[in-house]
């Protein structure tokens, strides 16, 4: 490295030969570079990674990578098979450079609900089909569980083999994504992200809808995101419930906040950030419809009681307008609450929770709705009834069984038996009354 180098150059070969004597160039000779070709006057970049990587932007690099002469077919595959030879790796192009059905890829496939993301696995020449698994929703709901689907949606295949014309790229947007954007401006990329979203909800592709809105949510719910200024309001869970309090210090260390509740009547000193949601006054609208577009989507997939914990946070931040100072009119305020009611009612009466969806009619009703929401909530009440029938029909026939199987037990005990289990019934209903 006594050759004249640049000062990169000179810091980085100098170093490391210094380090492993000539091991340096002895990789370079079997790289098939020689020792001219460490003259790196007017290299401006790291000038042994850069050689190692066959990247460097030098002349010597100029001569060897970008030769005057034209190069044959033949020429650039011997190159090729050489370079993987040595474990040389070929630089990879960006989204749209690779071919799209190349397996490894991300892609999106046409399904009968609408599309869905995959990796592609296989690309079968002789019959002009795919094989592909798909990507569902990792990692987003953490609490979520296939058990508590009600849709068959939720329990999809996770490979399949596609018609060829049935796959696309992704969208643009979403092979440039920049997660540092929230870091720069919060709401503008949040609005971003939510319109994305909207982009891909439209498209039919829920599952990717539902990661960008979750990626939006989080980052609005995050304690002090708003900068706070002293008298932020956060959502407290709190025994179940979502309640309004006042967000006066945070401890960035512990992850605790100190907060009020009831008017500073009640004070928490050190709240833990998992059960506060940061509420945004100013953009209010933004943060609610997230949680109610992610509402819809989980619905449409059969996470009814995730869709329904959504609409409860959404009910919670209209509820705490005020207190977080938003410049919400008392209409707007009415008519968001009464979607976010009529929608919850919906995502219980999918459990068959018949009682509670009826408490989010009645709340519904008491806002005075519009003429159209008027008519959801007929409809509403109208699914109500339906299930409650359909409820006490099963009942019914659930308790028939119940004395069939009695019956059939009872019919096989003697009658010493059965005296027995009455007196030990009884007994046990004394005893009962006694602790009551």
């Amino acid at each position: 490295c006594s050759r004249k180098c640049c000062s990169h150059c000179l810091h980085l070969c100098c170093g490391t030969c210094a380090s492993i004597g000539q091991g340096s160039f002895s990789l370079l000779r079997n790289l098939g570079f020689s020792k001219d070709d460490m003259d790196c006057t007017g290299c401006d970049t790291l000038c042994f990674r850069s050689l190692s990587q066959r990247k460097m932007d030098c002349n010597a690099a100029g001569k060897m990578e970008n030769p005057a002469a034209p190069v044959s077919a033949t020429s650039r595959t011997a190159e090729r098979e050489r370079k993987r030879q040595l474990g040389i790796r070929p630089n990879k192009g960006s989204y749209e450079e690779i071919p799209l059905l190349t397996p490894g890829k991300l892609v999106r496939v046409k399904v009968k609900a609408g599309w869905r993301r995959a990796m592609i696995d296989c690309c079968n020449d002789d019959d002009g089909t795919v094989d592909v698994s798909f990507l569902g929703l990792p990692d987003i709901l953490a609490e979520s569980r296939v058990e508590n689907a009600t849709s068959p949606a939720e329990a999809s295949v996770d490979e399949a083999t596609v018609c060829a014309s049935d796959v696309r790229p992704l969208e643009e947007f979403e092979t440039n994504e920049q997660p540092s954007a929230f870091n720069v401006n919060l709401y503008e990329t949040a609005a971003t992200t939510k319109e994305n979203a909207n982009v891909l909800f439209k498209l039919g592709d829920i599952e990717a809808a539902i990661e960008h809105y979750t990626r939006a949510i989080d980052e609005l719910k995050c304690v002090g995101t708003s900068g706070l200024c002293g008298e932020d309001t956060v959502l407290l869970n709190r025994g179940g419930k979502l309640i309004a309090a006042c967000l006066h210090d945070i401890d960035r260390n512990k992850q605790t906040a100190k907060v009020s509740v009831d008017g500073g009547a009640d004070t928490i000193s050190s709240a833990p950030w998992r059960v506060l949601i940061q509420v945004h006054g100013a953009h209010l609208q933004l943060q609610s419809s997230l949680f109610m577009n992610r509402a819809r989507g989980l619905a449409q997939l059969g996470h009814q009681q995730d869709a329904a914990q959504d609409l409860t946070v959404a009910i919670a931040l209209w509820t705490a307008s005020d207190e977080a100072g938003a410049n919400i009119s008392v209409n707007e305020r009415k008519e968001q609450l009464t979607k976010c009611f009529c929608l919850r009612a919906r995502t219980r009466l999918a459990r068959m929770r018949v009682e509670p969806a009826r408490t989010d009619i009645t709340a519904a009703w008491a806002l005075q709705p519009s003429d159209a929401s008027s008519k959801l909530l007929r409809q509403l009440e109208t699914e109500a009834d339906a299930a409650q029938r359909e409820q006490t029909r099963s009942n019914r026939h659930l308790a028939k069984e119940i004395a069939k199987f009695a019956d059939g037990v009872m019919t096989g005990l003697s009658s010493a038996q059965i005296e027995a289990l009455g007196q030990a019934g009884s007994v046990q209903a004394q005893a009962g009354s006694v602790q009551t």
